[in-house]
């Protein structure tokens, strides 16, 4: 998703050497390109800063900006907004570590 709203050169993308993407499923994933990583909701720890990639890499968050469903984040860290629908209901909060 960042690459479609950011002016983000192709190749600089194609070409990143920290990259980490796989091919599952019929299709190719990224995990982690540049300083974005994605992980799944389900994935986000309950506790601590420490996340699992769907690829199996894991990375520690100590520094982070996290954006995730609705009480969705680890323990102790700093809720900074939330973002609402359209209709008013809760979407995504963001938080800080």
């Amino acid at each position: 998703m960042s690459l479609f709203y950011w002016p983000w050169p192709p190749k600089d993308y194609q070409e990143e050497s920290g990259k980490i993407s796989y091919f599952q499923s019929n299709w190719y994933w990224t995990d982690k390109f540049d300083k974005f990583y994605f992980v799944n909701d389900w994935d986000i720890p309950k506790i601590g800063s420490e996340f699992v990639l769907e690829s199996g890499a894991t990375f520690d968050c100590a520094s982070c900006l996290l954006v995730t469903s609705p009480g969705n984040a680890p323990e102790n860290w700093n809720k900074l907004d939330s973002i609402y629908f359209l209709d008013g209901k809760l979407a995504f909060e963001i938080y800080e570590h």
